[in-house]
């Protein structure tokens, strides 16, 4: 995987007004507006009436990006966001990739076939939170807190920003987390999770394992584990397809038998009669895919590695033949 972060300088203006300002990214309106002069600290005395303008208006950021080649050269390409305040719209040399209504979530898009050579304009436009908010309450009204604006409760934004009884009414706008560009190939994770199976004399670790890919291509997932004892348990667990039939027999699965291994370790106790423990590790895998898919509903692949040990590390690799992989496309707001 290759990353191109597009943090640091933007431009930003009002939509509507003709002069670009300059914009730190992460960051957000008020803040580049006081760092160009044109409005005061929000904190101090009353300045937060003075500034309410601000997130009753929409705003929109863009800089220029030359794609480094190691990036560009990857299979896929992908705008990532993982963090756009609130209700912005994304475009890329002129395309709309989508909208996105929640601060909290990242979003990305496969933008390969968007870039060219030289310059590319991305530009984020953001629509005002308040108006957002006080049509919806119009609509139909929600309970909110009394010091808050009203409607603040129909947007997935911190609360908080819509004024509390410690805070004043200051919801920012803006590219708050980071974004960037990432080149990928083969496969990715997509999600790791680890369990412990506690029994009287063992502990058995299960690590779930999500991972992306586009195509049937085999996939493996190695595991190694250190036993209490500094023993290291390498296992590899390799994808076997077989065709599904029925109403799904347009995906692919791939299962691996369990392989197990015992490894007895000695625990610390007292006198000669010292506990023993047995390490005990089994792996699978198994995947699922939809032939031809795009990117927007290709299935996730799942593989599963069950393991057990204090420590654990983890690499996921294509087998022999390569494989690719590809994430997810956010939805659109409606």
């Amino acid at each position: 995987m290759f990353l191109q972060s597009l943090t640091g300088y933007w431009q930003f203006r009002q939509i509507g007004q003709d002069d670009w300002l300059p914009a730190t990214v992460p960051g957000g309106v008020h803040t580049d507006l006081m760092a160009a002069g044109r409005i005061p600290d929000p904190f101090v005395g009353d300045n937060e009436l003075r500034v309410a303008w601000v997130a009753e208006s929409d705003w929109e950021y863009r800089r220029s990006v030359t794609i480094d080649p190691d990036v560009r050269s990857q299979e896929r390409v992908l705008l990532v966001c993982d963090g756009l305040d609130t209700l912005a719209t994304v475009i890329l040399n002129g395309t709309e990739l989508g909208q996105t209504d929640n601060m909290f979530r990242r979003y990305r898009w496969d933008v390969k076939h968007l870039l060219h050579d030289g310059a590319n304009e991305l530009v984020v436009r953001f629509a005002s939170p308040v108006r957002y908010i006080t049509e919806r309450q119009a609509e139909r009204p929600l309970i909110n807190v009394s010091q808050g604006i009203a409607g603040a409760p129909y947007l997935r934004k911190a609360p908080c920003q819509f004024g509390w009884d410690w805070g004043p009414q200051l919801p920012p706008i803006g590219i708050w987390r980071d974004i960037r560009l990432e080149g990928r190939s083969i496969a990715e994770f997509a999600d790791v999770q680890l369990r412990q199976h506690h029994s009287a004399d063992e502990v058995a670790l299960t690590v779930d394992v999500q991972a992306i890919r586009w195509d049937d291509t085999a996939l493996a997932a190695t595991i190694q584990v250190t036993t209490p004892t500094g023993a290291t348990l390498t296992r590899t667990a390799v994808a076997r397809r077989r065709r599904r039939t029925g109403a799904h027999s347009h995906r692919r699965a791939a299962a691996l038998v369990a392989q197990r291994l015992r490894q007895p370790a000695a625990l610390p106790g007292g006198g000669d009669a010292a506990r023993r423990q047995t390490s005990r590790a089994r792996s699978s895998i198994a995947a699922t895919s939809r032939s031809g898919c795009a990117p927007s509903n290709c299935a996730r692949k799942r593989t599963n590695l069950a393991v057990p040990s204090p420590s654990l590390s983890m690499a996921c690799r294509s087998s022999p033949k390569a494989a690719t992989g590809s994430p997810p496309t956010p939805s659109r707001r409606g």
